[in-house]
């Protein structure tokens, strides 16, 4: 069953984060070096295809009771940690620029003569209206699968792509430094978020149903 791993420094900051199962987990102690599950093969694979040795690896559990693994890295390591996960987002960048030529929704993806633009929306309108108009956006994505589009690019990679997404805007989110930041980090989450919903045929409304129940 594959879980989250969480790699720290040795202050306890979180660096970036992986998917590791039971075999890598027991692979990486037995090595010294991570190993992690690369989510578009499902394979077992050394971290950013390199060595990466740990300090520490541990089994987790929150204060919920879910169970995840964290990594502690020297500070020798993290330089080649950044390299790597630089690494690995130009290469993204490069992909989807290849593919689609865009890389968000704009605003002329939503219908101006409905009068749901986010651009005419009051502030009474948000969040309900301006999110019940994204989300008809990425569900007419998925529908149509139209060319030139990042979320058509998304859908077309599959579950693995996208929950890949996912992982990495909460943890970008998680280590914003600024206001600003916080906020772009957090619009790409809930954007990427709605994407994964949508394709295991869900809605925010199932997540704000739950969210309800727990009043």
């Amino acid at each position: 069953m594959n879980t989250v791993l969480l790699i720290e420094d040795e202050a306890g900051r979180l660096l970036t984060s992986a998917v590791i199962n039971e075999k890598g987990f027991s692979k990486s102690r037995e090595n010294g070096l991570l190993w992690t599950v690369d989510l578009s093969t499902g394979r077992l694979l050394p971290f950013g295809n390199t060595d990466v040795p740990f300090l520490t690896l541990s089994k987790e559990t929150t204060c919920i009771g879910k169970e995840y693994a964290k990594a502690v890295v020297s500070d020798e390591v993290i330089n080649r940690l950044s390299t790597i996960c630089q690494k690995e987002a130009a290469e993204e960048r490069s992909e989807t620029e290849k593919k689609t030529g865009e890389n968000t929704l704009n605003i002329e993806d939503f219908d101006i003569n409905s009068g749901k633009n986010p651009e005419n929306l009051t502030d009474d309108e948000f969040p309900a209206d301006f999110l019940k108009s994204l989300a008809q956006v990425i569900h007419n994505r998925r529908v149509e699968m139209s060319e030139g589009s990042y979320t058509t690019h998304l859908f077309s990679k599959g579950e693995a792509k996208i929950r890949k997404k996912v992982g990495e805007e909460a943890v970008e989110l998680v280590l914003a430094s600024t206001p600003q930041d916080v906020i772009y980090e957090a619009a790409d989450l809930i954007y990427h978020m709605m994407v994964m919903l949508e394709n295991n045929g869900l809605s925010l409304g199932d997540v704000l149903r739950e969210l309800k129940g727990r009043e």
